[in-house]
C-alpha cells in the first residue's frame, strides 16, 4: 500500500514493487494453518474438522548428506504431496505414492503425527 496519499510518486512506486518479483521455483519448506482443503503449491490438506484448522509443516531437508522429505501434521484428515511439483522422488518404494503424488493418511487426525521419507532431488 501507498501511504503518501494524493501526494505518492507513483512511477517510483511501480519500479519498487517491480523489484520484488517472487520466485518461479516453489518454496522446497511450507508451514500451512488451513480449514478448507485445497493445494498450497505442491501440498494438498483435508482439515478433520470444519470447527477447527489443520496445522502441517512439510518440505525437503538435507540431513547428513541424505534427503529427506518431513510432514508433520495435526488435525489433517489427509495430506498429499505432489513430489513431481516440488523437485523429488522416493529413494524407495513406500506403496503409498501414485503418479507422483504421495498420499498420507494419519491415523488419528486430532493428534501431532510425523512422517520422513527417503527422497532423491529430480
Amino acid at each position: 500500500s501507498d501511504s503518501h496519499g494524493h501526494y505518492a510518486d507513483y512511477a517510483a512506486g511501480a519500479a519498487w514493487l517491480e523489484s520484488k518479483v517472487r520466485s518461479s521455483e516453489p518454496p522446497q519448506r511450507q508451514q500451512l494453518v488451513t480449514d478448507e482443503a485445497k493445494w498450497y503449491f505442491w501440498c494438498y490438506v483435508v482439515p478433520d474438522s470444519k470447527r477447527a484448522p489443520a496445522k502441517v509443516q512439510a518440505g525437503v531437508a538435507e540431513k547428513d548428506g541424505e534427503v529427506v522429505l518431513e510432514v508433520s501434521s495435526e488435525g489433517a484428515r489427509e495430506i498429499r504431496i505432489d513430489l513431481g511439483a516440488l523437485g523429488v522422488r522416493p529413494a524407495e518404494d513406500t506403496g503409498e505414492v501414485v503418479n507422483e503424488v504421495l498420499r498420507i493418511k494419519p491415523e488419528a487426525p486430532g493428534v501431532k503425527s510425523s512422517y520422513s521419507y527417503a527422497a532423491v532431488r529430480k
